[in-house]
Formats: structure tokens, C-alpha cells, sequence
């Protein structure tokens, strides 16, 4: 199936793909469909450590409160996943909404359905870190939890600032963001005609954007 080249390709030859849909080939949904296979896989994953930090967070509530809460969170659980793709829908349309006014100005090829596909293309490389995060905490084991902290995998520079706001700086900066927003200057420049310099800047509001939201989510000790 055609698609299912183009997400081959935004691996090992983006170029393919931004150049289909330079050409009207792609549909906005193509990418979100693996987008949110992959990130609901995570959740599901990740549902045990899940589960192990509201224990850690109900410290001092009494055994009936614990179990209280532990019961609202084993019911509603499903329901937390079936929300994972329309919301990451959603928050994707909006934040490529905000960012496609400045692509606008630098592009008169702009077009908001390619600019939305492009983008939707590269969050692929986001629902792939958060597989790769859950995944590599479910194997720890739900035991090792013992501080919010446990329940997350630091992929990025955290380790050059061992605490502050520092930290959770270098620590939003990893590989999967850097190849997310290298996909996005790509096919800004495939499908645009954009010139380097210009991608560059229609970039930085997604990673100034990505910054605040990973610092925010470390902050309150959640995952990113």
C-alpha cells in the first residue's frame, strides 16, 4: 500500500514522502493513523507505572482512599486510551494552526493541508519516543518506582545539569526531538520550496513549544 511507503520512507528517505505530498498523493489521516497507534501502544505500556505514581502521590491518604482512587483509575483506564488519538489530533491541528501563520508569511506556495500533513508526518518520530520511553520503564518493573522521577526515561542532555530548571531544559532535548524537527524543516523545504534559513524559523515556535510543554511535564513529574 502506498501509505504504508510513505511512512517507510519518512525513515529512511523523507524526501519520497514530503514529495507525494508536495503532489496531492497524501491524505492528512495517513500519518496520524500510525501516529496514534503508536502513541496508544505507549499509554497501554506505560499503564503500570501509571498506576504506580498515583500510589507514590496518595501518600498519607488512608487505605480506603488509596483504593478509592486506585479503583476510579482501573475503571476510566480504557477510556484515558481511547482519548489518546482524537486529543493528539486536536492539540496537532492547533499548534499547526498557530505556527502555519509564520510558514505564510515565508511561503507563497503555502497550502495549511500539506503544512498539517508535513507536520503530522514528523510527530511520528514523537509517538515513537514515547513507545520507546514506556517501554523501556514497564521493563524496569512497576517495583522500581519509588519517585515520580522513576516513572519517566530521560532520552536527552538532562545528565550535562543534574537538577534545576537547567535540567529540565537539556533534558527535553533529545533525539527523537531533533529528528522530529529536522522533518519538519525537510518538508517545509520539499513541499514550500522553502529556503533553508526560512524552514529554520518556521521551526523554532514547534521546539520553543515542545520546551515549555516538557518542562511543564517533568516539572509536575509526569511523563512528556
Amino acid at each position: 500500500m502506498g501509505w504504508l511507503n510513505r511512512v517507510l520512507w519518512i525513515f529512511v528517505s523523507p524526501s519520497r514522502t514530503f514529495a507525494d505530498v508536495r503532489e496531492g498523493k497524501v491524505k492528512w489521516w495517513e500519518p496520524w493513523i500510525v501516529q496514534a497507534i503508536l502513541a496508544t501502544v505507549a499509554g497501554y505500556i506505560a499503564i503500570p507505572a501509571q498506576r504506580a505514581v498515583l500510589e507514590l502521590n496518595a501518600h498519607g491518604a488512608t487505605p480506603e482512599q488509596l483504593e478509592q482512587t486506585l479503583g476510579y483509575f482501573d475503571r476510566f483506564k480504557w477510556a484515558q486510551l481511547a482519548v489518546v488519538p482524537p486529543m493528539m489530533l486536536l492539540v496537532g491541528l492547533a499548534l499547526a494552526g498557530i505556527t502555519y501563520v509564520l510558514v505564510t508569511m515565508l511561503s507563497s506556495k503555502a497550502n495549511f493541508r500539506q503544512y498539517f500533513t508535513v507536520t503530522l508526518f514528523a510527530s511520528i518520530i514523537g509517538g515513537l519516543s514515547m513507545l520507546v520511553s514506556s517501554a523501556v520503564v514497564r521493563a524496569r518493573g512497576a517495583d522500581a518506582i519509588r519517585t515520580p522521577e522513576d516513572a519517566q526515561v530521560s532520552l536527552g542532555l538532562g545528565f550535562l545539569a543534574p537538577e534545576g530548571v537547567a535540567h529540565a531544559i537539556l533534558g527535553a532535548i533529545d533525539v527523537f526531538a531533533v529528528w522530529s524537527l529536522v522533518l519538519i524543516g525537510m518538508g517545509l523545504m520539499n513541499v514550500f520550496d522553502m529556503s533553508r534559513r526560512h524552514a529554520v524559523f518556521c521551526v523554532i515556535p514547534w521546539f520553543l513549544v515542545y520546551l515549555l510543554l516538557s518542562v511543564v511535564g517533568q516539572a509536575f513529574g509526569g511523563m512528556r
